[in-house]
């Protein structure tokens, strides 16, 4: 999992790089340097040995704080990652464990892949005096429509048409979004609340606040109909969700963030002649970096883990001991034409695959 989303968010680091007019680079003092030509020993080395020993691009490129944090990074990320998979083991992943023991799993993992992208951006993406900037006023409104195909090797494979928004005062959000397959045949309706206790919000932010990070929490509820099967699903959703601005990492970081969130869903499943319910332990994180330049962001790209099996891709299809366990991965990325109108990209795979394509529109965005 880790090599596929290092390889796909190093490529599309380098396409943003390259978009991008005005962009970052520091040394480990924190002293703003002129703009060098990337080093392609930096480079190979955040491959290798850099996919298996994190830090070694930024070590090559003479980061060596940068390196350190991102080693110590992957190291505690392993321990979490074996500590918690030697629990389940030895538990017989008992009912009253298996929720603790997976999350420390996931934090782990996610520790060590977010390790080793960061490195990869370090050495790929900008250079020079400013990075890619976030948006220092949310929009209001942001609403998409667009065309996904879904291939599912255990069902027939659909088109679904998407549509969605996010309407925001101050910290609060309401999403509500909506998916249809052909010929209706399967139907899956959410709406998400969240209230932002820190980070950017329709209130515009100090010019010269630091690069800001994000808390929220956010209750949802969907509904996933599949008519075909006469099955519908109804879940229930609580999750604290955050993004963590990188450059309090490192100076090279800026621009790039990772996000974590963790969440509890409890589901009720009709059948065709029964009602049965279930908990769900949900999680998911991912590495991301933004498009655009000091004064003007035009959108961002993240590559992500979302670990829960009830969507439109499921989970991840697995032999042996760990078989139904993982979640999906994917990736995402929004371009902004103008300060109002743009297209957002997104594959995912688990069980199934899905990738897509949708316009965006937003209003009331700010740098």
């Amino acid at each position: 999992m880790k090599g596929g989303l290092g390889n796909g968010i190093a490529v599309l680091a380098l396409l943003g790089s390259m978009a991008t007019s005005r962009v970052a680079r520091g040394d480990d003092a924190g002293a703003a340097v002129s703009p060098v030509p990337r080093s392609p020993l930096a480079v190979g080395a955040a491959f290798v040995p850099g996919l298996a020993l994190h830090g070694s691009g930024s070590w090559v490129a003479g980061r060596c704080s940068t390196a350190l944090r991102l080693l110590a990074a992957e190291g505690i990320g392993l321990g979490l990652l074996g500590g918690g998979l030697a629990g389940l083991a030895a538990s017989g992943a008992s009912r009253r464990l298996v929720a603790p023991l997976a999350l420390v799993s996931i934090t782990g993992a996610a520790l060590f892949t977010v390790s080793a992208l960061a490195d990869l951006y370090a050495v790929l993406g900008p250079r020079g005096e400013g990075g890619p900037a976030p948006l220092r006023t949310l929009p209001w409104l942001e609403t998409r429509a667009g065309l996904f195909g879904v291939n599912d090797p255990t069902m027939r494979s659909d088109m679904f048409t998407m549509v969605g928004s996010d309407v925001r005062h101050g910290p609060f959000r309401l999403s509500p979004s909506a998916w249809f397959g052909g010929g209706d045949a399967t139907r899956r309706l959410r709406l998400e609340g969240a209230y932002r206790f820190a980070g950017p919000t329709t209130v515009r932010a100090p010019a010269l606040a630091p690069e800001p990070s994000s808390v929220e929490l956010e209750l949802a509820l969907t509904n996933h109909d599949l008519r075909r099967e006469d099955v519908s699903r109804t879940t229930g959703e609580i999750w604290v969700a955050g993004r963590y601005a990188m450059a309090n990492v490192a100076r090279e970081l800026r621009g790039s963030f990772a996000e974590g969130a963790a969440g509890l869903g409890l589901a009720s499943v009709r059948h065709v002649r029964s009602t049965d319910t279930d908990t769900l332990l949900l999680a998911r994180f991912g590495y991301g970096f933004f498009l655009g330049s000091p004064s003007l962001s035009r959108g961002d790209v993240t590559a992500f883990y979302e670990h829960r099996r009830d969507g439109l891709v499921g989970g991840m299809k697995i032999p042996g001991i760990g078989a139904g366990y993982l979640g999906s991965v994917g990736a995402r990325a929004r371009v902004y034409l103008d300060d109002r109108f743009g297209v957002a990209v997104e594959a995912h795979a688990g069980a199934a695959t899905m990738a897509g394509a949708s316009l965006v529109f937003r209003e009331g965005a700010a740098p």
